[in-house]
């Protein structure tokens, strides 16, 4: 090979190995561009809590779900939502700086949610700044069902009158809520006043002459002097005002003082709030006035007793008519009666059972207006099982006897009437229909009837006041 040749094929051999170098080299600072851009991964987000509150415009409710922040490698976080039956979705993406979250949720339904951290960052990659996002883990999942609050059932209301008539003290029955939450009972009481003029003595008599000529109808009221105008057109044409005045107690009774000859009403509202809102049941509202008392049942007792000895019932176990009014629609051996029908006809008249619900006792309550007596604020119900001399009876009472089996007809309903007397359609109380007893005249009472004395009251039942 020539010299000249020898050169060129150095030459070009340098030039090769300078260029592999240079692709070498390049390679080199490619690879090193891509490791430098990785962003630290943040740590996986501990829940602290998923709860509800309020009611939203849609009918929902919002849960607010919060978490511990991550102290590092975290820019924000992300909250993933799943409705009972569905998949995750993420709702939102809150900054690092925060530690809670709302989202809106439906009732009665489980939804459930999980929050993960991200660090999003600019780095440099090939000379270059981009934004990479690295992503930790899911937290646990916590999840709520919430309730939907029902406004408190509306509240049965009953009262009574202090002996002096001066204080209506009003109960009502306990209400509940379906959330937690404590009830509170609002009472508002009104009171129909009429409006009066104060006139002086010296012109009463000028008054009362003005006041007959109107009501004769010899002058009207315009016609009346503008200094007396007033009193005589209040006299004349009443007005009222009503006054209302509101008190609040968790507790179940309130004193209501009684203004004599004026129109008072009670209205008693359960009520409570729940998480902001406030719920409420229908108003129960009754009348200021006497409630039914003891003298008043046994009048009752005493004039429904007065009209079966008049009307020829006939005793039967069966008496096959649930009212007074349906036995006398009845005749001859078909109008028939009992102990049971005889007090449960009473308590119809009275109005503790509607027409038509019966009841007879032994050891308990029987008859389909059973349930109607329970559930009674106008009687309290007691099964003391001792003999009427234990049992501290007061007029009025009503009381179950058994000795035996109520089959065979070993039981007995009565009506204490006092002084060891009672009301009673028994046996030997009501013509039979048929032998001996067919003749034997009827006579409900007040009778003694030393026969119970050692027979055991198990039923007892008490007119309230």
């Amino acid at each position: 090979m020539s010299r000249t040749h020898s050169m060129k094929f150095i030459v070009a051999a340098l030039t090769v190995t300078a260029f592999t170098l240079l692709c070498i080299i390049g390679m080199g600072t490619q690879v090193q561009a891509s490791t430098s851009g990785k962003v630290p991964v943040p740590g996986t987000v501990v829940l602290t809590g998923a709860e509800t509150y309020g009611m939203t415009d849609e009918g929902k409710t919002t849960a607010t779900v919060t978490w511990q922040k991550l102290s590092r490698s975290c820019t924000n976080y992300q909250i993933y939502m799943k409705d009972e039956g569905g998949s995750w979705t993420k709702i939102k993406t809150v900054s690092a700086s925060k530690d809670s979250a709302e989202a809106s949720v439906p009732y009665e339904s489980k939804t459930s949610f999980k929050v993960r951290a991200i660090n999003k960052k600019k780095v440099k990659v090939n000379d270059k700044k981009r934004w990479k996002t690295a992503y930790g883990k899911f937290s646990e999942v916590k999840s709520v069902t919430p309730v939907r609050p029902q406004n408190p059932a509306a509240v049965k209301v009953t009262r009574t009158l202090t002996d002096d008539g001066a204080v209506a003290r009003v109960k009502w029955s306990k209400s509940s809520s379906n959330v937690d939450s404590d009830i509170q009972y609002q009472i508002a009481y009104k009171t129909l006043k009429i409006k009066t003029v104060n006139v002086a003595a010296e012109d009463k008599p000028v008054v009362d002459s003005l006041i007959a000529q109107v009501l004769n109808k010899k002058k009207t009221i315009s016609e009346v002097p503008d200094q007396y105008r007033k009193a005589v057109d209040y006299f004349v044409n009443p007005k009222s005002v009503e006054s209302t005045e509101v008190l609040k107690t968790d507790g179940n009774q309130a004193d209501i003082p009684v203004v004599e000859g004026l129109n008072q009403t009670v209205t008693v509202t359960a009520t409570y709030e729940y998480q902001g809102d406030t719920y409420k049941s229908e108003d129960t509202t009754i009348d200021v006035e006497e409630p039914p008392n003891t003298e008043q049942w046994m009048d009752v007792l005493a004039d429904l007793a007065d009209r079966v000895e008049a009307n020829n019932f006939y005793y039967n176990q069966n008496p096959g008519s649930n009212s007074y009014a349906s036995a006398m629609a009845k005749s001859g051996k078909s109008r028939r009666i009992n102990c049971a029908a005889y007090v449960s006809w009473a308590l119809q008249e009275y109005g503790i059972l509607p027409e038509g619900q019966m009841i007879w006792l032994g050891k308990t309550i029987h008859g389909n207006g059973a349930g109607t007596l329970k559930s009674s604020d106008k009687v309290t119900i007691t099964y003391p099982g001792k003999v009427p001399s234990q049992c501290d009876l007061q007029p009025g009472d009503i009381c179950g006897f058994q000795w035996g089996d109520p089959s065979a007809n070993q039981v007995h309903t009565m009506v204490y009437a006092g002084n060891n007397q009672w009301y009673t359609a028994g046996t030997g109380d009501v013509r039979g229909l048929s032998g001996s007893r067919a003749s034997q005249s009827t006579f409900l009472g007040p009778k003694a009837k030393s026969s119970y004395n050692g027979k055991k009251c198990y039923v007892l039942i008490r007119i309230n006041n």
